[in-house]
């Protein structure tokens, strides 16, 4: 409603500044600024994005080892 709308941008603005991330004019957040996830990922989606996630490192750290061990090998744990 009209009349609500100044209390919605002050509530808006106060969750901008303490949240830090951009709210664009079409009411996206820029996640680049937060590093997080998506909200609306399928489980799938999210899934690949952590495969991906450690196949980049698992690339990194064999590019910087000579041996494996197991406990190198664990993720996220």
């Amino acid at each position: 409603m009209r009349k609500d709308l100044p209390k919605l941008q002050d509530m808006d603005r106060k969750l901008k500044s303490s949240d830090g991330s951009s709210v664009a004019a079409s009411g996206a957040v820029d996640r680049s600024t937060t590093n997080q996830l998506p909200d609306l990922l399928s489980d799938d989606m999210r899934r690949e994005l952590q495969r991906q996630k450690w196949e980049k490192e698992e690339m990194e750290m064999l590019d910087n080892q000579d041996t494996v061990y197991y406990s190198n090998v664990q993720y996220d744990g």
